[in-house]
This record gives structure tokens, C-alpha cells and sequence, in this order.
């Protein structure tokens, strides 16, 4: 798998932390919390149909 490097902030970073499981990566957490947000996303324009 290729991979890139972001700089963020360190209290971005701390933030993250706090929403990760243990032995998940970054790039795990960062997907998990984007299908969440795109899930929510998808609901509400559903409940405004």
C-alpha cells in the first residue's frame, strides 16, 4: 500500500488519539471516523427527503 505523510497540529493529533482503539493506525481511524461522518451525512439527507 502506498502512503503520504500530512502534518498536523499536535493537539489535532491528540485529538485523534483520543477517538482511536487500541493497535488501530491512523489511517484506520481516519477511515473509520470519515464512514461515520459520510453515514450521518447520508441519513440526514434521507430524513429531509
Amino acid at each position: 500500500m502506498e502512503v503520504t505523510t500530512i502534518k498536523i497540529a499536535p493537539a489535532t493529533r491528540d485529538r485523534l488519539k483520543a477517538f482511536g482503539r487500541k493497535g488501530e493506525t491512523y489511517d484506520q481511524l481516519l477511515n473509520r471516523l470519515l464512514d461515520q461522518v459520510q453515514a450521518h451525512v447520508v441519513s440526514l439527507a434521507e430524513v429531509r427527503r
